[in-house]
């Protein structure tokens, strides 16, 4: 049985004789060491979208992804549409471009973004980081280079271009975390492009955005005209997203194909889930 088979069998366990803990999958992994060549391009995009209820325990998770390789370097087009998945269960533990495009010469462009919808009441914090270390051979970034923020911290929420971009002659790196938030009601960590590109005159571009929402859960309470006011308390647990979290799936997937056409404009191309 596969490992994504597994955790799908793990979640219907948790959820007999009722929720006790959020549900979770084994990590999602996508590029995870391949492109190795010399001379290759890639770009792995992916996003996450998590639903939450605190009060029933109900979780689901929608996991978008696109694969795009080539020649490093060269003017290419995606082929196929973007992966969607649906999960009864978080998908919590992402892991990306870890160990790939070794070779020299090599382009990588990887990106992650979760967005973590929660019903019910709590706070978020922005994400601790670990990025940027023992890489680009200890040398200052050229110009047009980011690492931000450069932390170095163990165990952290976002874990990303680490022991990378370490072969010469290197050409740029970036690496950023943006404006994020999470919250310990529905912990993700994001751990990618650690040990990549160390093939020598390589460039890496790896970014992680992680946004996390609260929504207030249904009352119950009669509004005007004796209407239920949110009597669609179980809707999560029935069919994972709401209608009020259809556009905020509508835009992600609009961002992601909107990627798409960037990449047409001059990524590597190549669509499959590896």
């Amino acid at each position: 049985m596969s490992a994504l088979g597994i955790a799908v069998l793990a979640g219907a366990l948790l959820s007999i004789g009722g929720v006790s803990s959020p549900a979770s999958a084994a990590p999602f992994e996508q590029c995870e060491g391949v492109f190795n060549g010399g001379g290759e391009g890639v770009n792995c995009q992916m996003t996450v979208e998590n639903f939450l209820d605190l009060d029933t325990g109900a979780t689901s998770s929608t996991v978008t992804t696109l694969v795009c390789s080539g020649a490093a370097n060269t003017v290419t087009t995606c082929t196929g549409e973007p992966s969607v998945q649906t999960f009864p269960f978080l998908t919590d533990v992402i892991e990306q471009c870890n160990g790939t495009g070794e070779g020299g010469g090599s382009t990588m462009h990887c990106s992650v973004a979760v967005i973590n919808t929660i019903t019910g009441a709590g706070t978020t914090s922005a994400p601790s980081v670990n990025q940027c270390n023992n890489s680009f051979d200890s040398l200052p970034l050229p110009a047009g280079s980011a690492c931000d923020p450069a932390e170095a911290t163990t165990g952290a929420t976002i874990t990303q271009c680490n022991d990378s971009m370490n072969g010469g002659t290197q050409v740029s790196m970036n690496c950023t975390v943006g404006t994020s938030a999470t919250s310990s009601a529905l912990p993700v960590t994001v751990d990618q492009c650690n040990n990549s590109v160390n093939g020598g005159g390589a460039l890496l571009v790896c970014s992680t955005q992680m946004t996390t929402l609260f929504v207030p859960a249904d009352t119950g309470d009669e509004g005007p005209g004796g209407d239920t006011v949110g009597d669609n308390a179980d809707v999560l647990a029935e069919t994972g997203p709401t209608a009020e979290h259809a556009t905020l799936g509508g835009l992600a997937l609009a961002l992601l194909l909107a990627g798409v056409g960037l990449l047409r404009a001059g990524q590597p191309v190549h669509a499959r889930r590896v």
